[in-house]
């Protein structure tokens, strides 16, 4: 963990630098192409520890689709998602062997609804900044349908309840993408 606090402490000392002094070295796709880079390494190197912490404080830990869907959500309270090194894969590029967004937050919600004291799922899609930085208008378009099927998914499972809220909401927008009529 603290290698990935120092990466993570770089990566905001570097995007201060270049933010305040600009310049024209380095582009901002290239500085974000190797904060990436940079970040992907951190978390490749921590798998290992967070799979063994994870089951070493109790978590049953899940690494596939196949795994992930093979819970029995009415027996198991702490599971640990591990899909991957890195970021996910596009939804665009497929998934392979992992779940999509929408699977997991079914899964989590089928673990969670059994906690009488209530619960709090955050579900991100964290890849629809990511294809928005690169103004890559296929995998954007593709990643933001997904996270509508999750949030789909939250919506049919809250349907009927008088206790849980679902909120849906953008942290900012990126790639200057527009709505055009």
């Amino acid at each position: 963990m603290k290698k990935l606090t120092m990466v993570m402490a770089l990566a905001a000392l570097a995007l201060l630098a270049f933010g305040c002094c600009g310049g024209g070295a380095t582009s901002d796709a290239e500085l974000e192409k190797a904060l990436d880079a940079a970040f992907d390494e951190a978390l490749k190197e921590m798998e290992a520890e967070m799979d063994t912490a994870a089951e070493a404080a109790g978590y049953q830990v899940v690494t596939d689709r196949a795994g992930m869907l093979s819970l029995d959500t009415e027996s198991a309270t702490m599971v640990c998602g591990l899909f991957g090194d890195g970021h996910m894969p596009y939804e665009y590029d497929g998934l392979g062997s992992l779940p999509h967004l929408s699977e997991m937050t079914e899964t989590a919600l089928a673990i969670l609804d059994n906690t009488p004291e209530g619960f709090l799922l955050v579900v991100e899609g964290g890849r629809i900044d990511h294809a928005g930085h690169a103004n890559d208008i296929d995998r954007l378009i593709r990643e933001t349908v997904e996270l509508s099927e999750a949030a789909q998914v939250a919506m049919d499972w809250a349907s009927g309840r008088s206790d849980t809220l679902v909120f849906v909401t953008a942290d900012h927008e990126t790639g200057g993408l527009t709505v055009l009529q």
